[in-house]
């Protein structure tokens, strides 16, 4: 096939990919969002909406939305770069940066063709990459690794830390993991901040709370630890000011409260 009618082709089929994915299955998939929100009980598939008590419809067709963006991009990029490569251009290219020596059987496997799969790979995975992380979607290898991005220059630390209501009233730091397990302390710090990315409602935290304290009296009585028994729970943003020694490790800076939960039961009644 001659190089022109090649691209014209290859065009045609990538403008009725490109088309097609926006106008016909990005819709249809949107449909499907709706109807598997509205019938959480179809097989496998319902278990996509397992969160649907706490998230509206909107925030999966955002998700979804999102998702939608990144297939339509990757699509063109994969379409481009076989557009570039099919080009004789590209290949003349390929033989001016490695020439083929006349000795050499054109059909084995030459620098050229080793170049050439080497371009294409790269001319496919650097896009898609930078499309990834422009788009803050982690999908392995090209992960941000959001846990270490940048450098940490305020002299605090800010922590969400759960706190055990005591019978007289005092509190007590549950920052031992059999506390909340099978959330440890810092997978507890981790979920209340992903749930304030959420903007949830103040009952949306009272029912962390209330689970929280559920689930330690619950170890507590099958003597999972042998922390005291706690009348309610409270969940605070704490902040210390940096110290070399960690000196003030017991005494933070401000303690500010997010939510708190309380047993309508006494908490020495084993029979629960």
């Amino acid at each position: 096939m001659r190089p022109l009618r090649l691209t014209l082709v290859l065009l045609s089929v990538a403008t009725i990919s490109l088309v097609g994915w926006r106008f016909l299955a990005d819709p249809l998939m949107r449909g499907g969002v709706k109807y598997l929100y509205d019938h959480p009980t179809v097989p496998l598939l319902g278990r996509l909406m397992s969160g649907r008590s706490s998230h509206p419809v909107s925030h999966y067709l955002e998700v979804w939305a999102g998702f939608s963006r990144l297939v339509f991009k990757g699509l063109a990029v994969v379409w481009a770069v076989i557009l570039v490569v099919s080009r004789p251009e590209f290949r003349r290219l390929i033989d001016w940066i490695s020439p083929i020596p006349a000795e050499i059987d054109t059909y084995a496997i030459s620098p050229r063709r080793k170049i050439l799969v080497a371009s294409l790979f790269a001319l496919i995975l650097i896009p898609h990459a930078i499309v990834l992380v422009s788009q803050k979607w982690e999908a392995w290898p090209f992960l941000r690794y959001p846990i270490f991005p940048d450098a940490k220059r305020d002299r605090v630390v800010r922590y969400y830390r759960a706190e055990g209501i005591l019978p007289n009233g005092g509190e007590f730091p549950l920052t031992r993991s059999e506390y909340t397990a099978p959330l440890d302390p810092s997978r507890l710090h981790a979920m209340v901040s992903v749930l304030n990315r959420d903007l949830p409602s103040p009952e949306q935290y009272h029912r962390a709370a209330a689970d929280m304290l559920k689930r330690y009296e619950s170890l507590r009585l099958k003597g999972r630890h042998d922390g005291p028994a706690i009348n309610g729970l409270r969940i605070y943003r704490v902040i210390w000011d940096l110290d070399s020694r960690a000196a003030n490790v017991d005494a933070p800076t401000s303690k500010t409260l997010i939510a708190e939960a309380f047993d309508t039961v006494p908490s020495g009644d084993s029979t629960r």
